[in-house]
């Protein structure tokens, strides 16, 4: 991930890998929770996070035809 907040607008890119990655849309962030999806052939990826100031924690969902599937995620900042 690579993201830009500006006031609680959360913008910047998402995906697997640094040669993947998707335009966040309808970033927030509020508190410590931060939300966004992505747009991944024709389906929505929801992304739910949470910040506790070492790591971010939650959970990505894809819906879309043919395809769903919800993962856990944690992520820390590279060094």
């Amino acid at each position: 991930m690579d993201l830009k907040l500006s006031g609680n607008a959360v913008t910047g890119t998402a995906g697997p890998n640094e040669g993947e990655q998707m335009a966040i849309r309808n970033g927030k962030l509020e508190g410590n929770k931060l939300t966004f999806d992505l747009e991944d052939d024709g389906g929505t990826i929801s992304v739910d996070l949470v910040f506790d100031g070492d790591s971010i924690r939650g959970t990505a969902t894809r819906k879309g035809p043919g395809v769903e599937w919800s993962a856990k995620l944690n992520l820390k900042r590279a060094s």
